[in-house]
């Protein structure tokens, strides 16, 4: 499973990493931070559901692989 030609286990295991720069990177605002660091975990939320309802009860051997 590909998002944007990326492996979609690899977002789920990078992307905290990035958010986590990406919300250092921030002005010191509250109100800001609060939304960025929502709207972030919303994404990374629904990357491993999309995850989760892709793999394959059925089939036998590994899945997504990378």
């Amino acid at each position: 499973m590909n998002i944007f030609g990326f492996d979609a286990l690899s977002i789920l295991v990078f992307a905290p990493a990035v958010a986590a720069v990406i919300m250092l990177l921030l002005p010191n605002q509250k109100q800001v931070v609060r939304w960025v660091a929502l709207a972030l975990a919303v994404l990374i939320g629904a990357v491993a559901v999309a995850v989760f309802f892709a793999y394959d009860h059925g089939a036998s051997g590994y899945q997504m692989e990378v």
